[in-house]
C-alpha cells in the first residue's frame, strides 16, 4: 500500500527490472526465535531459486544492452533490435523450460514468441 501511494520520482534504476512472483516465498521466512514482542523481527530463509537468478541476470544485461544502444538511436536498427529481442526471449525460455512452439521462419515470429512466453518477463 505504501508502495502505490508514494508519489516519489526513484532516481535510480533497479537491477532487476522484472517483477518476480513473491508468494512462494513468504511461505519460507520464519522469524528468529529469541525475538521478543518489542523488538524487530529478522526474517531467515529468502532464498530466489537459481532459475530466477539467471532470469534477472539475463534481463539485467538486456536491458543494460538496451539502454546502451538507444543512446544513439539512429544507429540502432529495428531488425537488430529484433535480433535482440529474439535471442532474448529463446534463450529465457529455454532457462525455465518452456517452449514457445513457434518456427523461427514464420511470419510474424517476434509476434507469436512474446505471445508465447512473454509473461514469464514480467
Amino acid at each position: 500500500m505504501n508502495a502505490s501511494s508514494n508519489t516519489e520520482i526513484l532516481t535510480t534504476e533497479s537491477d532487476y527490472p522484472i517483477i518476480l512472483n513473491p508468494d512462494p516465498v513468504f511461505l519460507t521466512l520464519n522469524p528468529k526465535p529469541e525475538a521478543s514482542s518489542n523488538d524487530l523481527v529478522r526474517v531467515e530463509g529468502w532464498l530466489i531459486s537459481k532459475t530466477d537468478s539467471s532470469l534477472m541476470d539475463s534481463s539485467r544485461k538486456f536491458f543494460k544492452k538496451l539502454k546502451r544502444k538507444l543512446k544513439n538511436p539512429s544507429l540502432f536498427t529495428k531488425d537488430e533490435f529484433i535480433g535482440m529481442l529474439n535471442s532474448y526471449l529463446e534463450k529465457n525460455s529455454e532457462r525455465v523450460g518452456a517452449s514457445a512452439g513457434v518456427d523461427p521462419s514464420d511470419k510474424g515470429y517476434t509476434s507469436k514468441l512474446v505471445e508465447k512466453v512473454g509473461f514469464f518477463y514480467g
